[in-house]
């Protein structure tokens, strides 16, 4: 089987890229940075495959970070410094997880895969990966960071979600056996990450062949790849905007200012808007960002402009990092890009789960390609 084993340095690529395509969501980079170098420290190996290496029958399992990204506060605060003190070792609940589900199956796992692209989920599935000395797949399920499990390419091809295990960091475990569908498995693991901070759930298990088909392939590549992208530009002293945007093969539609950022942390998310005075060629208009936890809908002087499911990218003006919506505050310089979502969300399938409309809102999907035209 051919792998890819990564290096420190690829791991600070990995998730910066990585927090870039998450749309404001998927876990902040720093955490993942940190428990993949402590990993490489203590003498794992974080093993990256291409699916095509994979065997028809082989396990793949599915571990991620179930909570709201809301800033930490009270049990958050004190769910993240337990965390840490066993992020590298086999108490890591996310790794737990791995076990408690691979025993009820009576298998081992021969891989993971990330259940998103995000600074910190994808993180979990190397951490798990290495934790379990198999390798991870350069891919996820997704191509990019949604605020819940249901919406995945596990969902469009009717992979179940059960049975599933979570655990947190307190010592809860559960395992759901079977669930009616897989907005209730959504749901009991978003009520477990109300009461303990977050929750770590592995689930969704598919042998080699079916995560060929459902897989958004290269991911994690990518992710890399925008990452290095940021790291040279620093090193060369030179404006990473630009080069950020073309390895994330984006648009950039806004440039500007935050001036007004509203939220609340309810139900196990993260609510709000944004609000983005433009400045250069952007002077005089306005940017509107809806999000739930992620950025879910933009709209440039009140007129639609990118939205779900293709990706909404907020990044640094001045350092091209990407700004999570955690750590999002006003009077922040920001640039702003579109990246056109993977195909298969772009289908009528796709768009009837992945839309504005399953938010609730009164709105099409439009291809950015098209919503930005004369903007």
């Amino acid at each position: 089987m051919a792998e890819t084993r990564l290096t420190r340095q690829d791991a600070v690529d990995l998730c910066r890229g990585a927090a870039i395509l998450g749309t404001g969501g998927g876990g902040s980079p720093e955490p993942g940075i940190r428990y993949l170098h402590a990993l490489l420290d203590a003498g794992h190996r974080i093993r990256l495959i291409d699916a095509s290496d994979l065997p028809d029958s082989a396990l793949v399992l599915c571990p991620g970070s179930i909570g709201s990204i809301a800033p930490d506060a009270g049990l958050k605060k004190a769910q993240t410094r337990a965390y840490e003190a066993v992020a590298a070792t086999p108490e890591n609940p996310s790794f737990k997880s791995l076990r408690l589900l691979e025993a009820h199956l009576g298998r081992r796992a021969d891989a993971v895969v990330a259940c998103e692209i995000g600074g910190y989920n994808t993180a979990v599935a190397a951490v798990v990966a290495a934790l379990a000395g198999i390798p991870f797949v350069d891919g996820d399920v997704v191509g990019r960071a949604v605020p819940e499990a249901t919406l995945s390419t596990y969902t469009l091809f009717q992979v179940s979600a059960a049975p599933f295990a979570l655990v947190d960091v307190w010592g809860n475990a559960v395992i759901g056996v079977s669930v009616v569908d897989d907005q209730k498995a959504e749901e009991i693991a978003r009520f477990m990450s109300v009461l303990g901070g977050y929750s770590e759930m592995t689930s969704s298990a598919t042998d080699g062949r079916t995560l060929r088909q459902l897989l958004v392939a290269g991911t994690v590549s990518r992710a890399m790849d925008i990452g290095r992208a940021l790291r040279r530009a620093e090193e060369a002293g030179a404006c990473p905007v630009e080069p950020v945007i073309q390895a994330a093969q984006g648009r950039e539609f806004f440039r500007g200012r935050v001036v007004r950022y509203s939220w609340r942390d309810e139900g196990g998310f993260l609510w709000g808007e944004t609000h983005v005075e433009g400045t250069g060629r952007w002077a005089g208009r306005r940017l509107r960002i809806w999000l739930k936890n992620e950025n879910l809908v933009s709209w440039v002087d009140a007129r639609p402009a990118v939205v779900c499911p293709d990706l909404i990218c907020v990044i640094d003006a001045r350092t091209g990092q990407g700004v999570m919506n955690t750590y999002l505050a006003e009077g922040r310089d920001v640039a702003v890009f579109g990246v056109p979502a993977a195909p298969v969300w772009r289908t009528p399938q796709g768009l009837s789960l992945f839309s504005p409309r399953h938010f609730g809102l009164d709105l099409d999907f439009v291809p950015l390609e098209e919503a930005l035209a004369g903007l």
